[in-house]
């Protein structure tokens, strides 16, 4: 990770990184370029196909930063060097929203229609948090 500037994270599975989350990080990573989205690696289809996004969307690649998956402990611990969580609006983190909101991350969320589209606006909710709602 960068020694200076924004560090974004994503802590859920690369799959549900989809259009829809790109289509509404893009321009903060487009009009931010010291800021980089941190990614967990999991597949390195996955990690290729994000970093052509990136490219189409107008954002340098360089931007998204992939580390490989670590054990519990050390994954939370390590989540506390990031300024800002981004959950993914189709399918909320779950688990992976409870870890960074357990390192003291600030999360922020886009609920949408789904059960599964609004479990990170419950747990901002039930911290009382719900300005992390957009």
């Amino acid at each position: 990770l960068p020694s200076a500037g924004v560090v974004l994270v994503c802590n859920s599975q690369l799959y549900r990184v989809d259009e829809d989350a790109f289509r509404l990080w893009a321009p903060v990573l487009k009009a931010v370029p010291q800021a980089v989205l941190w990614l967990t690696r999991h597949r390195a289809e996955a990690e290729g196909h994000l970093k052509r996004q990136a490219r189409a969307r107008g954002f340098g690649d360089k931007q998204l930063v992939f580390t490989d998956p670590l054990p519990f402990r050390q994954h939370v611990d390590t989540k506390r060097a990031a300024d800002l969580a981004l959950d993914t609006p189709t399918f909320n983190g779950h688990s992976s929203v409870a870890d960074v909101l357990a390192a003291g991350v600030p999360v922020l969320t886009l609920p949408g229609v789904s059960k599964g589209s609004r479990v990170a606006a419950s747990l901002l909710t039930a911290l009382g948090t719900e300005f992390l709602i957009a």
